[in-house]
């Protein structure tokens, strides 16, 4: 069997998207739980329109996305 992989643009919206920063969430927060309530509260998602989201075998994999803060700076994710 060969993997299918696709990539799609999409928004901070996506329920794919959504759902994987959830489990992303959960896991840092079992990792590293002495930053908790520093991480929540730099956490929050805005409506973004720079979002990609991987899939393999029709699946969500991964996402991705930048958020500009300035003419001169963006933040990846």
């Amino acid at each position: 069997m060969i993997d299918s992989v696709k990539i799609i643009k999409t928004t901070s919206e996506n329920p794919d998207f959504l759902s994987l920063i959830k489990i992303f969430d959960t896991y840092l927060w079992e990792r590293y739980p002495e930053l908790k309530s520093y991480y929540w509260g730099n956490n929050i998602i805005e409506l973004n329109p720079n979002v990609v989201v991987i899939y393999l075998n029709e699946k969500p994999l991964d996402c991705g996305c930048f958020k500009k803060y300035d003419k001169n700076t963006v933040e990846i994710k």
